[in-house]
């Protein structure tokens, strides 16, 4: 709370170090890939999908780009 944070619980498992957010993102952003490599929509397309499907900020390769540019 004095970090202004929220916890979750997770099941303590060998070699799964609580990491659900990146487990989960890293599963998002391989399928995304896997529709662009089969060419089922573009990038542009798969990230508009999910900034307005979901109403994310940024789409899943948008998100790619930005972590390896730092967000700048």
């Amino acid at each position: 709370e004095k970090m202004n944070k929220e916890t979750v619980r997770v099941k303590d498992a060998p070699n799964a170090y609580g990491f659900i957010a990146n487990r989960i993102y890293f599963a998002m952003v391989a399928e995304a890939r896997k529709v662009m490599d089969e060419e089922i929509a573009s990038v542009d397309d798969i990230n508009k999908a999910m900034r307005f499907g979901f109403n994310w900020p940024a789409g899943p390769l948008e998100m790619v780009a930005g972590a390896r540019k730092g967000w700048q």
